[in-house]
């Protein structure tokens, strides 16, 4: 896991106690989506949404506390 994808989530969910949050990516972003499978989110399905190289396809996911936790207790500690 990213230190920022940890820093983010760990704010999301222990800080702000939210239950879930959805995150989305272009469609064509391979390296992001496999952060968002490491870090145990869901995929929802795909929506149009603007990016900044013109592109519209993306994937939303949902990202749930309960995955996060579980995701973040089996991540190797460095």
């Amino acid at each position: 896991m990213t230190e920022a994808i940890t820093a983010v989530n760990d704010f999301a969910f222990l800080k702000l106690a939210l239950d879930h949050f959805y995150v989305c990516n272009a469609v064509t972003n391979e390296a992001s989506r496999r952060v968002k499978q490491k870090t145990g989110a869901e995929f929802v399905g795909f929506i149009e949404l603007a990016h900044h190289d013109g592109q519209s396809k993306s994937e939303k996911w949902i990202v749930r506390r309960e995955s996060w936790l579980r995701a973040r207790a089996a991540a190797p500690r460095t």
